[in-house]
């Protein structure tokens, strides 16, 4: 970004690879406006931005300043979609081309509408890459790094938006030319939703507060490639060790053996083992087969201690990634006829008591039934970052000696900050000065994990539902029949 954002110039490892036949422009946000002088494309040294085939979101003024003018070549118009939500400008290549880099100006005295416009590449339909332009100010609230994550965190909770920490795929100069479309491939698997940054976050060091291990140089990553093939197959349930750090492993880790074909699972493999510092042999796809065969007869998850040669567990096995359209039919009128007794039950099983009965970090659930009525309470469940209360929101710090934190704050005052790392020890706290902070970040994480229901069927998922909203009550109305 150069000239305070009057011209942008974007390169990147999948567009040299000629692997992307279209992407997406969108600005977030309401009211917001697409408005750019020019754009170039740039594949072996010629502008080839005419030959591309262009729409934009709405038209501004009757059309007045139309989408073909931002590739006619001339700087001095410009393209205007309609001040509107989420406006977008898609390009289509056909046939998709190696690109040495795009190019754009900005209508100028008009940059800052164009701060926070996202990037996001296509090879056919699946997204491979996503990009965010940021443009500085020279003054105000941006301009300031302190400032700087709060204010969008704030700006974008405001606007109904929910900000994302977005990745930029760079292959690794020590992987093989041979494996490149391997690595971008597990690249755009592992940003999936519900997938593996879901949990051990876009840069690989998962999320300790919650009780997610992280991927970076993991040994349980970077070493027995079997092992790390057979719990990516069969999902992971159990305490384990992590470089001399403890996780509880109270939420299993999602089994990817049916949600993942064999040239997926090694593509997204490849690329943990050789992202966040990681170094280790790609792994193919027999060699995922093989370890189907010797794993077939596995019922249920893996433990950390069955891996390391222990005894074979049994497990509950995993029944759904479940959404909140599973449950449109059941949820149309208020519960009842549920289990009580199951609920209670479901309540323990899914670990929701652990930080939410007599715990110093989970939420007050005594209102839960009335702050989030039916369906409401049920995606709160599904997606806990849909709505986090500041009190339990999570935080990044970076410390003056490169140190680096994550975690929930519990106590501040002028001169610092003391925060817990790992919800379920929540005694156990850090303490710094606020002065050997560098940056702070807000997190749009949940502290509260994704899957705790994978393990429950439709029927205890409504029963744990009821029992949640009723606050334990056994005389509650969803338990009438």
């Amino acid at each position: 970004v150069e000239n305070s954002g009057r011209q942008i110039r974007i390169n990147h490892p999948t567009l040299t690879a000629g692997l992307v036949n279209s992407f997406r422009m969108t600005v977030p946000g309401d009211n917001r406006v697409i408005n750019l002088a020019e754009m170039e494309i740039t594949s072996g040294g010629a502008n080839v931005a005419g030959k591309v085939s262009l729409t934009q979101s709405s038209e501004y003024n009757g059309g007045a300043y139309p989408i073909t003018n931002l590739v006619d070549g001339e700087r001095s118009n410009f393209s205007h979609t309609d001040f509107q939500s989420n406006p977008w400008i898609e390009v289509h290549m056909d046939p998709p081309v190696a690109i040495d880099a795009i190019t754009i100006w900005n209508r100028p005295g008009f940059e800052s509408r164009f701060n926070g416009a996202q990037f996001e590449f296509f090879k056919k339909d699946a997204s491979v890459a996503t990009l965010e332009v940021s443009i500085a100010e020279d003054s105000g609230p941006l301009g300031d790094a302190w400032l700087n994550a709060p204010f969008r965190t704030a700006q974008a909770h405001l606007s109904g938006q929910t900000l994302k920490q977005e990745v930029v795929v760079q292959i690794p100069e020590h992987l093989a030319a041979a494996n490149h479309e391997q690595y971008l491939r597990g690249a755009e698997i592992y940003a999936r939703d519900g997938h593996c940054s879901t949990c051990h976050q876009p840069d690989g060091l998962g999320l300790p507060a919650a009780g997610f291990p992280p991927l970076a140089h993991s040994p349980w990553v970077i070493e027995n490639e079997e092992r790390m093939i057979k719990l990516t197959l069969n999902g992971l349930l159990g305490p384990m060790e992590v470089m001399g750090k403890s996780y509880p492993g109270l939420v299993p880790m999602t089994p990817f053996g049916d949600m993942l074909d064999n040239e997926e699972l090694a593509a997204v493999l490849t690329y943990v083992r050789n992202s966040f510092g990681n170094q280790s042999a790609p792994i193919t796809a027999e060699r995922i087969e093989e370890v189907r065969v010797i794993s077939q007869g596995k019922v249920g998850f893996y433990s950390p201690e069955e891996l390391e040669g222990g005894a074979a567990t049994v497990s509950r096995p995993f029944v759904k990634f479940w959404e909140l359209a599973d449950f449109e039919e059941a949820l149309q009128q208020p519960l009842h006829g549920r289990n009580f007794a199951r609920g209670r039950e479901m309540f323990e099983l899914a670990t929701c008591a652990t930080c939410h009965r007599g715990g110093k970090v989970g939420a007050d659930l005594s209102l839960a039934g009335n702050q989030f009525p039916g369906p409401r309470l049920l995606l709160q469940i599904l997606e806990p970052s849909t709505i986090i209360k500041e009190e339990h929101r999570l935080h990044y710090f970076e410390l003056s000696d490169g140190s680096e934190y994550h975690g929930q704050i519990i106590e501040r005052t002028d001169d610092s900050l003391t925060i817990a790392e790992s919800l379920l020890e929540p005694d156990v706290v850090v303490t710094f000065d606020r002065d050997e902070i560098v940056t702070s970040s807000p997190l749009d994480t949940s502290p509260m994990p994704t899957g705790l229901l994978v393990t429950l069927s439709h029927d205890e998922i409504l029963d744990l539902l009821a029992y949640v909203a009723s606050n334990g009550d056994e005389s509650h109305p969803a338990f009438k029949r």
